[in-house]
Formats: C-alpha cells, sequence, structure tokens
C-alpha cells in the first residue's frame, strides 16, 4: 500500500521556494503568501497567473485549498480591507473558504529554469545568459573556500554536500572548484574545471536574473524571426519594429513588461529585444539603432508559466509522497481585444 503523507501550507511553501527562491525577488516585489495560515492543510492546487477575482471565485467553487499565482494579490501596503472594493472582496472570499494565496512573482522569472528560461526556450534560443543585473532583494549570503590537498578534495565534497551547502533553486552540489599551486604571495595561478551534462557544474548562479540573451541555431531575417515566434507561442498578432530584413542571431528576452532592460539590450549585442509593455519610445530608440523589437504582449509573455508550473508541481508532490491535486485556471484570457 502506498503511504500519501498529509501536507500543509508550509510543506508547498518549501516546495515553490525550491522552484523559485524567494531571494531572488526584485526589491519592489512582493512574493511568497499573500493570504493564509502556513498549517493550514493543503490537498488541492489551482495554479494561475492573476488572482482575479473570477480565478479566486472558481477556485473556491472547486474546492481548491491553495492558488498560487505569478502576479502577487498584494503589490504595496494596504492601508483598509473594505470588503466592497475588488481587493477587499477577493480576501474575503479567499479568507471566508480557507483558501491560501501565494505568489512566485519575479523571483520565478529570474530562477534557473523559470519564466525567462521558458520564454526563451520556447522561441528557440540557446546558449543562455543573463541580460540584466535588476534590483533583487538584498539578503545575507556566504561563500564559503577551503583549501585542501587534491587527494582529500572529493571527501570533503561530499560532506560538505550532505549539508545544505551547495544549494540554488532546485539544484544541489553547486561549487566552484579551482585547482593550483599554493604560494606565498598569492595570484591568479588556477584554472576552472568546466561542467559537462551529468556533472557537478560550477556556475549555476550565474544564470539567476532577470531577462535572456540567447542564439539562434541558425540566421533568420527579422521577419522571418517574428513569424516563427507567433506559430511557437500561438499568437494571433504581435508588434514589431525594425527592419523587416535585419538579420537575428542573437536575441534578448524579458517576461512581463520589458521597458527596463531596453538600455541592457542595446549593450548586450543582440539584434533584436522579445518582451512585452513596450512603449513608442523604445520602439523609436531601437530602430535609429537598427535592432529590433517584437513585442509579444504582457500577458503572452508570462501566461505559459501555468501549465508548466502545474506539471512541476504534480511531479515533485508525487515524488514526496504528497497526494495533492494540482491543476491550471482555465479562465485567463488576453485582456486586450484588437478591433
Amino acid at each position: 500500500m502506498t503511504m500519501h503523507m498529509t501536507a500543509t501550507l508550509a510543506d508547498i511553501i518549501k516546495v515553490m521556494e525550491s522552484l523559485a527562491p524567494s531571494r531572488l525577488a526584485e526589491g519592489w516585489d512582493n512574493v511568497g503568501m499573500q493570504i493564509g495560515d502556513p498549517n493550514w492543510p493543503v490537498q488541492t492546487i489551482r495554479v494561475a497567473l492573476d488572482p482575479t477575482h473570477d480565478v479566486v471565485a472558481a477556485a473556491v467553487k472547486d474546492g481548491a485549498d491553495l492558488l498560487i499565482t505569478h502576479h502577487p494579490l498584494i503589490f504595496r501596503p494596504i492601508k483598509s480591507i473594505d470588503f466592497g472594493n475588488p481587493l477587499g472582496g477577493i480576501i474575503q472570499t479567499a479568507i471566508q473558504h480557507r483558501m491560501a494565496i501565494f505568489s512566485a512573482h519575479t523571483n520565478l522569472d529570474n530562477a534557473i529554469g523559470g519564466l525567462n528560461d521558458i520564454l526563451a526556450s520556447r522561441i528557440g534560443l540557446n546558449d543562455l545568459k543573463v541580460l540584466g543585473n535588476g534590483n533583487v532583494k538584498q539578503t545575507e549570503k556566504y561563500k564559503l573556500v577551503i583549501y585542501v590537498p587534491e587527494a582529500y578534495q572529493q571527501t570533503v565534497m561530499t560532506a560538505l554536500f550532505e549539508t545544505k551547502a551547495g544549494e540554488i533553486g532546485t539544484y544541489s552540489c553547486c561549487s566552484f572548484w579551482n585547482k593550483g599551486e599554493g604560494t606565498f604571495k598569492p595570484g591568479p595561478l588556477s584554472k576552472p574545471f568546466s561542467g559537462k551534462i551529468g556533472e557537478i557544474f560550477h556556475s549555476y548562479d550565474a544564470i539567476q536574473g532577470p531577462g535572456r540573451i540567447g542564439k539562434l541555431d541558425k540566421s533568420m531575417d527579422l521577419k522571418t524571426f517574428a513569424s516563427s515566434i507567433k506559430r511557437k507561442i500561438g499568437l494571433d498578432h504581435l508588434k514589431v519594429a525594425g527592419h523587416p530584413d535585419l538579420p537575428i542571431e542573437t536575441v534578448a528576452v524579458c517576461s512581463g513588461s520589458g521597458s527596463g532592460l531596453i538600455s541592457q539590450f542595446i549593450s548586450s549585442g543582440a539584434q533584436v529585444y522579445v518582451s512585452g509593455d513596450l512603449g513608442y519610445h523604445d520602439a523609436k530608440t531601437v530602430e535609429a539603432l537598427n535592432l529590433g523589437l517584437i513585442d509579444i504582449g504582457h500577458f503572452a509573455s508570462e501566461h505559459l508559466i501555468v501549465d508548466v508550473l502545474t506539471q512541476r508541481l504534480k511531479q515533485i508532490l508525487s515524488e514526496t509522497g504528497m497526494d495533492i491535486k494540482v491543476e491550471a485556471s482555465k479562465l485567463e484570457h488576453e485582456p486586450f481585444m484588437i478591433l
């Protein structure tokens, strides 16, 4: 007989923290538990992009114990809770039905395997690097440096990895190895090992941050690339700025609202920037530099996380013995109409 453990909100928060560490959130963001009690039991989870009234009401009606959203319910401090306004009504509904609400926003954007990686992969990019530095919340961090004879290296590493040392997001055993010769006057005499699939890799932390830059398998012009994005993401329309014949090899992306990383895109060496909520002046600036913009919309650039996160949670919770139903919300849609 298979034994299933009873899960609490606290257990699910730990899983979400492994997928999208809160330390990766931008300083202005508000991620984590929005409503709830860590001790509440969780048997059914609903995943959505936004905690709108319709999404919350449907989750409550279907008996969800937890709603996990990308966008937070509460962005800024609130001075009062008026059940007569939209935010107050959502809070009232959730509390009355003991349904918790949890958000993973810019931390899920920035994390390894997060929304920016998913978007970049979906449109065909490889060799990904971080686009911007962001404004990640400052938390206390430690870097442990140990010098040992080479013969004892694996013994020490094994002992360290039996603790939580080397954990970054959903990865464990993360480290950086230097092989060198010690002297009385330390200098740059070391040579790092390079990572390979199936082996402990040394540079996972470098891929956590806002936006991504990647390479296409083969060069194509801006118009062709834009058409390929429409097909791969399933869009009816998108906006393009730049010369249609502009050759594209390197692409920058940012999920959600990307205007804040325009300057990083311009200096990145990429020929085109794919994001949402890009403005008129962004387009004119990029056009003058003979670069390109592709605005796929805020919703389209982020909604793809819903199904991906739903599947990841199903797998992780199943592997850990938690008998929890996880479903994606089917109510959400692009709020803008093209007439």
